[in-house]
């Protein structure tokens, strides 16, 4: 992992959630970069979201999905904010 600041080693499983940013995670070993490789070909499937109108919101279950961002270099006036919402874990029949 790099964070702009530090670079440290983080797993890309762990307490039961996968974590892949290829922005900022480069795998360390062999089976990392069986991992990173496995995940690159899953992106290729992705279903991207386009931005088409102003103030658009996409919500997304941060815990359930894996997500990534795409490169905004050609759109600086782009503007993320992050909210949390805490709910509680209904069960599923």
């Amino acid at each position: 992992m790099d964070d702009g600041t530090a670079r440290f080693l983080a797993p890309a499983f762990g307490s039961g959630r996968y974590r892949f940013d290829p922005g900022c995670m480069r795998p360390a070993d062999s089976r990392a970069r069986r991992a990173f490789a496995y995940f690159e070909e899953a992106l290729a499937s992705a279903i991207a979201f386009n931005w088409t109108e102003p103030d658009q919101v996409l919500v997304l279950d941060n815990r359930a999905v894996l997500h990534a961002r795409a490169d905004a270099a050609a759109t600086p006036e782009r503007e993320l904010k992050r909210l949390m919402f805490r709910v509680k874990k209904v069960e599923r029949r």
